[in-house]
């Protein structure tokens, strides 16, 4: 097996509750050519202090200055970046097995095509419960399955090439709450695609830890992010798809977008700007059949959830936990 670098790049603010977590998995590879860098946005907790502790190991380097959110913390880190894969992990998650590098590094000898390798990922509490699973089947996957989120990625399970991650010009500042979704898309899917360059595996890889001050509490911004990017794309001539598939895809984000709004009581004002700015018209409700809306009104009864937070979904009456042991990583585990 070539001994191929491993960057692992951890964009931190305020996260020293949790940030030895996702160290501790890294040091804890089977696989040892790798590196870590630690891009800190100058915090004022005690990241700093507990980052300190570890980099006595010369692959960890840690950095703290002001930056301008997610999206330009990640990029300052990969510039400093010199492994030949990468991966942005989110300073509250971490690495479930101890053998994720070594699956990561076997799937990329065996095919060196590959722009993206990704894994699947386990939702857990902050006792290491086990709310969720991100299933996925092994296998190639197709880049417009990519970009209208047939397929997504768990950031926390997701590798790429440093090389064309530059080549794209890294993440989009402009879209910083989606700037990962973002990325993965141009990844996929800029200039001309090459066949069977984006492969994924049901080996769980990642562990992607809910806790209430983490960016993704707050799903109404993701969910204007979302609309927003593909209103980009649509303009972006280095997606090569056709313009109607592009606005169509754009549509749906918006209409979603005006639904998710309404149900959470806020104002779907930019939802209207966007629609305006993509049709060249003013927002109107859509049309529908009348069997569709009989369709609609016999099925009522289950109403539709629109939630607005991760907590929401994965703590509502309807949550399923059962102890799902990823602690291998940490001091101690709860018993249960």
């Amino acid at each position: 097996m070539e001994q191929i670098k491993i960057s692992v790049i951890v964009p931190s603010f305020n996260q020293g509750k949790y940030i030895s977590s996702v160290i501790k998995s890294v040091i804890g590879q089977s696989y040892s050519n790798w590196e870590l860098i630690i891009q800190d946005g100058n915090s004022g907790d005690d990241t700093s202090e507990v980052c300190n502790r570890y980099i006595a190991d010369s692959r960890i380097k840690f950095y703290s200055e002001p930056d301008k959110g997610f999206a330009d913390g990640v990029n300052k880190a990969l510039i400093k970046a010199t492994g030949k894969l990468c991966v942005i992990q989110s300073s509250d998650d971490f690495f479930s097995s101890p053998y994720v590098f070594e699956d990561v590094v076997s799937i990329f000898n065996d095919d060196s095509r590959l722009n993206l390798i990704c894994g699947s990922a386990v939702v857990v509490d902050e006792d290491l419960n086990h709310l969720s699973t991100s299933e996925r089947v092994t296998g190639y996957t197709q880049p417009e399955f990519v970009y209208d989120l047939k397929n997504s990625f768990s950031q926390s399970a997701t590798f790429f090439l440093l090389e064309k991650a530059l080549e794209i010009g890294m993440l989009d500042t402009k879209v910083d709450m989606v700037a990962d979704t973002d990325f993965w898309i141009r990844l996929c899917c800029y200039d001309k695609p090459r066949p069977n360059s984006i492969y994924q595996t049901s080996k769980i890889w990642g562990g992607v830890l809910i806790q209430a001050n983490q960016r993704s509490a707050d799903f109404s911004k993701f969910v204007l992010g979302r609309a927003k990017m593909f209103l980009q794309f649509v303009g972006d001539n280095r997606i090569k798809y056709a313009i109607p598939f592009k606005s169509s895809v754009a549509l749906n984000f918006i209409h979603y977008g005006i639904k998710h709004f309404e149900a959470n009581n806020l104002n779907p004002t930019p939802f209207y700007s966007l629609y305006k700015e993509l049709t060249g018209n003013v927002y109107s409700m859509p049309k529908i059949s009348f069997e569709k809306l009989n369709r609609l009104l016999r099925s009522e009864r289950k109403a539709l959830r629109f939630p607005n937070s991760i907590q929401d979904v994965y703590f509502n009456k309807s949550s399923k936990s059962t102890f799902y042991n990823y602690g291998w990583f940490k001091d101690e585990v709860k018993a249960k």
